[in-house]
């Protein structure tokens, strides 16, 4: 429905028609619409800015009239052409719902910018939003700040959200969580559901869990299912709650109800790991196909996870792939280096070395500690690509400073056999130390064979097994 006005303009008040305009107005909130037509086409007649953007308003939704499309434009233009801002959003409405008018974006933005123009805090507010994505307009991160800005100085909630995240994320100025917070909070304490959610999640991040869980609830009161998720994931951690995994399951479960993507794949990934009940893989299935629908990333890669190993579906390494590249497209890193290892291996697709190269590579050089190991360990093996054992030694360096346990067992045993660096049982056995503290046994054997030398195995776990076996068949033979 396209907006009615019902607060005259101080500044453009017409003496002998704001008296029919208020008439009209009395009229349409008591219901009698009809006579409130007619009273805003006389006051329209006579000049009168906002009984003509009513009038046209009612003919587009055909309110009291006829809804007639050419009167709906007439009297719309009237009013936007000599500057009523409302006059000029409601344009935009009717270019972007095509309800009138054949969709022309072009058109439509330059009507919702002259509103903002002119003053519209939620029209400066869409065409900030415009800005900041490109949406059938040149990208301008600058540009939809200052919109956002010009919004919030107004004191339009939704322009201090969205200038709040742009100061969250860094968006079009520089980062300040300060500020961010500030702004979250005065929009959530009028009420806007989207900030409450923005500054609890912040809290929650900040560590001060108990005022963060007041306005996730307070945002889920207006029905605002991605709080639920938050707190469900509370309940996982214990923050500002007691740890109480079956409590968090069934707030991940209304979050996945209500359609939020990331409960969708809370829920689905507590349903396959057991969270707070039983051990569901094909309802774990199920809900992070959902999630996946709706192109979030870390769901894309989980249900291509599922399918890659036949757990709770049909092993398909087709559907695999297509969801792992659907991931990598949205810069999901574990997705590109999952890619990698399919084509290193020929796992369901035609075995290439060098494209496994180029998917290790894009993961490594965005950081992901695991595609810069198998680069390192690509290079350094010379596995279907040139051996560059200087490639290896980076890539692997970089993936161990992230503490990427194979990295650092591959790099102590490179130190240890002198493998493209000196030898140094010293720093080997560090770097094995730092493994095994990371849960990798292997190390934790590397590590003592080094510090007792020759009989180092024998003091580890599988050196005393080995031992007592031996030993008990030399205690037997010598007893026969």
């Amino acid at each position: 429905m396209v907006q009615l006005l019902m607060a005259l303009d101080p500044a453009k008040t017409h003496a002998a028609s704001d008296s029919e305009f208020e008439r009209g107005r009395t009229a349409f909130l008591a219901g009698r619409h009809v006579d409130a037509a007619v009273t805003w086409r006389r006051a329209a007649e006579a000049g009168h800015l906002l009984a003509a953007a009513n009038l046209g308003a009612m003919y587009a939704d055909g309110i009291g009239v006829r809804a007639d499309k050419r009167e709906a434009l007439y009297w719309l233009w009237k009013a936007a052409s000599k500057d009523e801002w409302r006059a000029a959003h409601n344009l935009w409405d009717l270019y972007e719902a095509e309800r009138l008018l054949p969709r022309n974006r072009g058109q439509g933005i330059a009507w919702r910018r002259k509103a903002a123009e002119l003053g519209h805090p939620r029209a400066q507010v869409d065409l900030g939003c415009d800005l900041m994505v490109g949406r059938e307009i040149a990208q301008d991160d600058v540009e939809g700040v200052k919109w956002f800005r010009k919004a919030a100085e107004a004191g339009e909630p939704l322009g201090e959200f969205n200038l709040g995240v742009t100061y969250r994320n860094g968006n079009g100025q520089k980062q300040d969580h300060d500020q961010a917070l500030r702004l979250f909070r005065s929009a959530a304490e009028k009420g806007e559901v989207n900030a409450q959610h923005a500054l609890g999640a912040m809290l929650m991040d900040a560590r001060d869990s108990a005022e963060g869980l007041q306005w996730l609830h307070k945002a889920v009161a207006q029905g605002h299912a991605p709080s639920l998720t938050l707190i469900g994931i509370a309940y996982v951690n214990g923050d500002g709650v007691t740890a109480d995994p079956a409590v968090a399951l069934a707030w991940f479960k209304q979050a996945a109800d209500k359609g939020d993507p990331l409960g969708q794949l809370q829920y689905g990934l507590a349903r396959l790991s057991g969270l707070g009940g039983e051990t569901r893989p094909e309802e774990a299935a199920d809900w992070l196909a959902k999630a996946a629908s709706s192109d979030l990333a870390p769901a894309q890669y989980e249900l291509g996870v599922l399918y890659a190993e036949g757990t709770g579906v049909e092993r398909d390494l087709q559907t695999a792939l297509k969801w792992f590249r659907a991931a990598a497209e949205q810069n999901y890193l574990d997705a590109p280096n999952r890619i990698g290892c399919h084509y290193a291996e020929g796992d369901g697709v035609d075995k290439d070395p060098d494209e496994a190269l180029r998917w290790f590579q894009r993961a490594a050089d965005e950081g992901h500690s695991g595609g810069q190991y198998n680069l390192g360990l690509l290079r350094l093996g010379g596995l279907g690509v040139a051996q560059d054992l200087a490639e290896a030694k980076r890539w692997i360096q970089a993936s161990a400073d992230q503490d990427f346990p194979l990295a650092l067992f591959t790099l102590a045993s490179m130190h240890r056999d002198g493998l493209g660096f000196r030898k140094d049982r010293k720093l080997a056995r560090g770097l094995f130390c730092r493994a095994a503290a990371l849960g990798h046994d292997e190390s934790k054997l590397a590590a003592q064979h080094l510090r007792w030398g020759p009989i180092g195995w024998m003091v580890s776990g599988w050196g005393v097994a080995i031992f007592i076996l031996v030993g008990g068949f030399i205690i037997a033979m010598l007893t026969r």
